[in-house]
């Protein structure tokens, strides 16, 4: 392999080159030496895209250098998931010399170039690739999930990483290790979110998030805790309903129907209003029967009008 003129957009473009050949020859099963160490040489430098930035810390982490990895990994989660780094006059000339340079590479065209890092979609999902789903998908990758789960509590506690960002990702890597069978890391990762919570709120797709991965691993969020997130309208209405119903389980009817009132504050979904009234049904409950049905009966009428509306 040749290395291209020294400029920084062109060295962009060719260590992006260089990392996607890195991951799609691991992925057809070839070690090829030369590409293993001149991936290693590659330096990530400020401009580089997120994707680019995470799919160099997977390059690293598989090489081994677990350090460089993490440290890249850290970089990329400075701000929260949903926003991008503004681009300024001499970044759009620079990004167009780079493209130049990425056509002549064989770059430009070909959707394979983009690696599994600019295909796997949006925020939370681009760093997907970077953590294995199966403990032997790759020598140290178990190894690798582990550590970040380890790490990146301490990133969130400290301020280095996002609050919100950091929530997320930490989800994705409860998941992970419930995916490898590593039940203790899978259960520590989920207790940290609980305490990731305590500091303060964070978006309601990251609360959801991390609701929904904590229940599935076997270490729930705790209800105090989702209470005041349902309280403040920061969860998805899915699973609001799943809160109350804890809550039920837990505290009784009369407490639920309590929080079913707050969160029918910020909305008349029929399956939420549904609930309440299943509720009081079972706690024998008349008045708070009446209240929510008529609820649900002006909610149907309502719904029924906006139809009408719409449809004329």
């Amino acid at each position: 392999m040749s290395r291209p003129p020294d400029s920084p957009t062109v060295r962009q473009a060719y260590g992006r080159f260089v990392n996607v050949l890195y991951v799609r020859a691991l992925r057809a099963g070839l070690a090829i030496p030369a590409l293993q160490v001149e991936a290693g040489t590659i330096q990530v430098a400020p401009g580089w895209s997120r994707t680019e930035v995470i799919q160099a810390a997977f390059v690293r982490a598989h090489l081994g250098r677990t350090d460089e990895a993490l440290a890249l990994l850290k970089s990329t989660l400075r701000r929260d998931l949903e926003s991008r780094e503004p681009i300024n006059t001499v970044q759009s000339n620079a990004m167009f010399a780079s493209r130049q340079y990425q056509i002549a590479l064989g770059l430009i065209g070909d959707l394979q170039m983009l690696g599994p890092f600019g295909t796997s979609g949006p925020a939370v999902e681009e760093f997907k690739p970077l953590f294995p789903v199966k403990p032997d998908e790759w020598a140290g990758g178990g190894a690798w999930v582990a550590r970040v789960a380890i790490e990146l509590p301490a990133w969130i506690k400290e301020g280095t990483a996002n609050r919100d960002a950091g929530v997320q990702l930490l989800s994705l890597v409860a998941l992970r290790l419930h995916q490898v069978g590593d039940a203790a890391g899978a259960h520590a990762a989920a207790r940290a979110l609980t305490t990731a919570f305590r500091a303060g709120p964070v978006s309601v797709k990251a609360s959801t998030l991390a609701m929904s991965v904590a229940g599935l691993v076997g270490a729930p969020i705790d209800l105090a805790i989702l209470q005041d997130l349902v309280r403040a309208n920061r969860l998805h209405i899915s699973r609001v309903q799943a809160v109350i119903a804890r809550t039920a389980e837990v505290e009784g009817a009369a407490a639920a129907l309590r929080l079913g009132d707050e969160a029918a504050r910020f909305t008349s979904n029929a399956d939420l209003l549904g609930q309440l009234v299943a509720i009081a049904r079972s706690a024998g409950n008349a008045a708070e029967i009446q209240r929510w049905t008529t609820r649900q009966q002006e909610a149907a009428a309502a719904r029924a009008q906006l139809a009408r509306r719409n449809s004329s």
